[in-house]
C-alpha cells in the first residue's frame, strides 16, 4: 500500500499499523509516516485527522487506498 501511496504522489501516509519494514521504507523513499494506534485510526479517525489539516491547508488532498481484508470469520 505504502509503494501505492507513492506512485499517487502522496507525501505523507497515515496508518494504524506499521512493521519495521514500513517504517524503513517510509524513510528510505522520503516519505512521511504518521503511525496512529489501530483503535483510534479505524472508520473515520483517517479521514477526520486529514480534514482537521485542511483547515490549515487547503492544498492537501485526501487519497483513499483500497485494500481487500481477509475475514477469518467470513460465511460466504
Amino acid at each position: 500500500m505504502i509503494k501505492f501511496a507513492l506512485d499517487q504522489g502522496c507525501d505523507t501516509y497515515i496508518t494504524g499499523e506499521a512493521s519495521l519494514y514500513t517504517i524503513q521504507y517510509a524513510k528510505f523513499a522520503g516519505l512521511n509516516l504518521l503511525v496512529g494506534s489501530h483503535t483510534f485510526t479505524e472508520i473515520f479517525g483517517v479521514e477526520s485527522l486529514v480534514l482537521k489539516i485542511k483547515e490549515l491547508n487547503e492544498n492537501i488532498s485526501l487519497v483513499k487506498l483500497q485494500e481487500e481484508h481477509f475475514e477469518l470469520n467470513n460465511k460466504e
